[in-house]
């Protein structure tokens, strides 16, 4: 069979600001575009050797089993026989990284909408909740899935993307899973060349070795879109929020970034929190439409359709090695 490479053109390489920073054994993230149906997403590839592939695997194999509408969709993978690059492919989110509106407000000196930023605290908690407990929920719904718990570890605003929703707001998804951590890895001797590996701007104090970790990260995420501060250095606490906040969303936050990670709130009880809080009367309070300036110029947007995830099937570490559909 064809090598699924083949079936994509590329049409430029992201910067940092598109599709996230490289990691260890990332040899770029890329635009491409299906050669027979137009279609354009994301291609991300990884170096081989054992190390890599591993790693490659251990990517694909996370996206791919984390399906959830605030998570970067999975769409393929491959590593041709005897080849140097393994690519993963996933969903193109035509507006860009959170980082770069953050970058548009403090350029035009305008604060972020606070119904915004209860927004992607919301998304972004579920896709926490989600990957941390199995936990599923929308306004009239609770439920959790069987589950392998899974630790992001590198939780910032360059690795949350947004994507124009047809028919609603602008969708927010988690992507790049390069240092991400499931229960199982923990229990295997191979996740012991990740535990060092993360960035330190953006963790938290004891460092990302348990899911609260990934809270306390969300927290700092919060007060950047609050402070419009996009290193993650300089962010000490809910403090750092402009009094033009509300007092809830400084408590909240605050209770993110507890110093101590067993004070620390969890996601799925962040969860809940919020859910008491934005949908008192079961539904979401009123979300204005973003500026135009806050989002990409529609010049740098590509107007043409989108893969979308597919059928969720088994993951099979062999199409790393020939193309089958998935």
């Amino acid at each position: 069979m064809a090598d699924v490479n083949a079936q994509f053109e590329v049409l430029r390489e992201l910067r940092p600001t598109d599709g996230g920073e490289r990691g260890q054994f990332n040899c770029g993230i890329y635009l491409v575009r299906d050669r027979s149906t137009g279609q354009v997403c994301v291609q991300k590839r990884l170096n081989r050797g054992s190390a890599g592939r591993w790693s490659f695997l251990r990517e694909a194999r996370l996206i791919h089993d984390n399906r959830h509408p605030n998570i970067i969709g999975y769409i393929d993978h491959s590593w041709p026989r005897g080849g140097p690059i393994g690519s993963i492919y996933t969903e193109y989110c035509d507006l860009g990284a959170l980082d770069s509106m953050i970058i548009r407000y403090r350029q035009n000196e305008r604060p972020v909408p606070e119904a915004f930023v209860w927004y992607i605290l919301y998304e972004m908690t579920k896709a926490l909740a989600f990957l941390h407990e199995g936990v599923v929920m929308t306004p009239g719904e609770y439920g959790r899935w069987s589950h392998v718990a899974v630790i992001h570890r590198d939780i910032k605003p360059g690795n949350m993307f947004l994507s124009s929703f047809e028919g609603g707001y602008v969708r927010c998804v988690l992507g790049d899973f390069g240092i991400a951590m499931s229960s199982d890895d923990h229990r295997d001797r191979s996740g012991e060349m990740l535990r060092d590996v993360f960035d330190r701007d953006w963790s938290s104090p004891e460092g990302p070795s348990n899911r609260r970790a990934d809270v306390f990260s969300l927290g700092k995420v919060i007060c950047s879109l609050c402070s419009l501060q996009i290193y993650g250095r300089y962010i000490n606490g809910a403090d750092d929020i402009p009094a033009v906040y509300s007092r809830d969303l400084r408590d909240l936050v605050d209770r993110m970034m507890n110093y101590r990670a067993v004070e620390r709130i969890q996601s799925k009880d962040l969860l809940i929190k919020l859910k008491r809080i934005l949908f008192p009367h079961g539904q979401f309070f009123k979300l204005d439409r973003l500026p135009a300036w806050a989002l990409p110029p529609l010049e740098e947007r590509r107007r043409v359709p989108r893969y979308q995830p597919q059928e969720h099937r088994p993951f099979d570490p062999y199409q790393s090695w020939v193309h089958r559909n998935v």
